[in-house]
């Protein structure tokens, strides 16, 4: 199912509606939506309550605004990241706490992982500079790690 906007004249239902005191999951119903779409679209409501023109204008901004985020990492700061992984020897936890310390840019760990294995197929070698040397963790639970485990196989107990 794609995801589509409200049209105005279905936000206009929902003001009728709503002023007749429908609940919130009947006018998800009557217009065919989630009742979750209709409670995150009241909140798009002004001191005067819910109003179908401003709540377009409430949405509208609040879209704008988040497409203005920067997507992408710039350059000048990845380069402060490789320096930090590859000089410093620092983990990419400290570099992601460093960074947002110093309010230079908030970026997850996993952001910075996935950098650095697209360096990696394109023939780079900043995995090499990571704690692990690129190696994937192993995780408890599985039969083929954890405290007893030698050459891949789980040990058996011994006895009869």
């Amino acid at each position: 199912m794609q995801y589509k906007h409200l049209a105005l004249e279905e936000r206009f239902l929902i003001h009728k509606l709503f002023q007749e005191g429908t609940s919130r999951r009947n006018i998800g119903r009557k217009l065919n939506r989630s009742h979750s779409t209709i409670i995150r679209e009241v909140r798009n409501t002004g001191k005067r309550g819910y109003r179908y023109k401003q709540a377009k204008k409430f949405a509208k901004r609040r879209r704008t605004e988040a497409s203005c985020v920067p997507r992408k990492m710039a350059e000048e700061l990845w380069a402060i990241v490789e320096e930090l992984l590859v000089r410093k020897r620092w983990s990419l936890e400290q570099i992601a706490g460093r960074l947002a310390l110093q309010g230079v840019i908030s970026v997850s760990v996993k952001w910075i992982y996935k950098r650095i294995w697209k360096d990696r197929a394109a023939g780079g070698a900043l995995f090499r500079n990571l704690r692990r040397r690129g190696k994937k963790p192993n995780r408890r639970g599985r039969d083929d790690c954890g405290r007893g485990v030698q050459g891949g196989h789980k040990r058996t107990s011994r006895g009869g």
